[in-house]
């Protein structure tokens, strides 16, 4: 005999997911290839500006060497020499210029307090993502 499961969800459970769903949407409409792990390294930066490569990558689970290159990715220009997100630059130490300092750019504060914002809103409309991969010609 199986234990019976609270899903579905209630009409607040919706809304919560409605909101994360909502949330996962504005990184993604900036690159609609973002992974989770680095939507997940940047909400890390802007939970907590300043930390160091070797901190985020601990709280992350993950090793400083993979973590430079998702803040490279997240930052300006990416590992390959591309156009990166934009999101988070990295800084020197105020005391260490060795120790390099993530922190958020103004499209990556501008995207945070949007995140924030979906996530707080009293009621949250499904928000559809936009379509990148559309032609002119549909």
């Amino acid at each position: 005999m199986s234990e019976q499961s609270d899903w579905p969800p209630t009409p607040d459970d919706r809304a919560l997911l409605i909101r994360m769903l909502n949330a996962v949407n504005i990184l993604y409409s900036m690159d609609h290839r973002i992974s989770t792990q680095l939507a997940r390294t940047f909400l890390r930066v802007a939970e907590d500006e300043h930390q160091t490569v070797a901190s985020l990558a601990s709280k992350c689970g993950i090793s400083a060497a993979v973590m430079t290159r998702h803040l490279q990715n997240l930052g300006s220009v990416n590992r390959n020499g591309n156009p990166g997100l934009g999101l988070v630059e990295m800084v020197e130490g105020l005391y260490d210029r060795r120790e390099r300092r993530a922190i958020l750019t103004e499209r990556g504060a501008q995207a945070a307090r949007l995140i924030y914002e979906t996530l707080v809103e009293p009621k949250p409309v499904l928000r559809r993502r936009p379509r990148t991969d559309r032609t002119p010609e549909d």
